[in-house]
């Protein structure tokens, strides 16, 4: 076995280590109180829904006076 293999199986084993914390972490862990998490520790929190700002759909024809008439 040659140096390039050792180098190769300890990339590999490091890549193991690194998604099996990932998943410990997320199975077994306490929440980590990131933003988003709505705590309450600061101003971001409690704020509830974003606003809505775009609507995809089509348009009412109810508030569009003189439209139909243009064409």
């Amino acid at each position: 076995m040659g140096w390039q293999d050792v180098v190769a199986i300890g990339a590999v084993l490091a890549a193991a280590g690194y998604l099996v914390s990932l998943v410990w972490r997320g199975v077994g862990g306490k929440p980590s109180g990131s933003c988003g998490t709505s705590c309450g520790k600061c101003s971001a929190g409690g704020r509830g829904e974003p606003e809505q700002i775009v609507t995809i759909g089509a348009i009412p024809t109810a508030g569009r006076s003189g439209a139909a008439e243009a064409r």
